[in-house]
């Protein structure tokens, strides 16, 4: 039997395809989804014999585009009970040349934005959203980059003023918030034995772990939170 069905958006090979796989384990069906239709094909392909999984390719860029990504995606699991938005990009600069302003805000700000508001016209109450913040935008952030920890203070903001906005509709909102994420995965790794506490890296499978508790009924009192994800580095002196 399904645990529900649910739409991951900004999909990588990594923190991405991670959850794609801790997820099917759980019985979620899962859509999978980014710009890079080849790239969702290799991960569908590599995790279908866990789970049903769909490749749903998109763009999120603008109000229109995501309307008709949120629709496929609605279209193709039948009903659309979670939506994890962990569309991802970085740029070191600082405030003496803010070369990643633009982009980052773009990436973190807006295009979630225009996720979320397409989504919600199909989630329900009982329905969850998840984004994914940074450790940066709860503490200090890098001041080595700058437009990333601004965007990703936003993020933090957003998953509050989204909580409070869809409180009515029954509909719950939280982040979660790593560090640096590991860029690797190998489905079936024993990712435990690859990081301490206080590691500066997280491996994508500690994230997806607390996204999969996010969406479940185990934390249908947990609303509005940003949840650090870092092994406790962010307190490391």
């Amino acid at each position: 039997m399904s645990n529900g069905n649910l739409a991951l958006i900004g999909v990588s090979n990594f923190l991405g395809k991670s959850t794609a796989y801790v997820l099917l384990k759980d019985g979620y069906r899962v859509s999978i989804t980014s710009r890079n239709e080849k790239k969702l094909e290799q991960i569908r392909s590599s995790l279908e014999k866990i789970g049903d999984i769909f490749s749903v390719p998109g763009s999120i860029t603008d109000p229109a585009s995501a309307e008709v990504t949120m629709q496929n995606i609605n279209s193709k699991l039948g009903r659309l009970d979670h939506v994890v938005v962990m569309i991802g990009g970085f740029v070191n600069d600082t405030i003496t040349d803010p070369i990643g302003l633009e982009s980052m805000m773009q990436n973190h700000i807006f295009y979630t934005t225009y996720t979320v508001r397409s989504a919600i016209k199909y989630l329900h109450s009982g329905s969850s959203i998840v984004l994914v913040a940074n450790t940066g935008s709860i503490e200090h952030g890098d001041p080595k980059a700058y437009s990333y920890s601004i965007a990703k203070a936003g993020v933090a903001r957003m998953t509050e003023l989204l909580c409070s906005e869809l409180i009515p509709r029954g509909i719950r909102v939280n982040a979660v918030a790593p560090n640096y994420i590991d860029s690797t995965f190998e489905a079936g790794r024993n990712w435990r034995s690859m990081r301490k506490l206080g590691d500066s890296k997280t491996p994508p499978e500690d994230i997806a772990m607390v996204i999969k508790w996010l969406v479940s009924e185990e934390s249908g009192w947990v609303n509005g939170a940003v949840i650090p994800v870092d092994g406790g580095y962010r307190l490391k002196k």
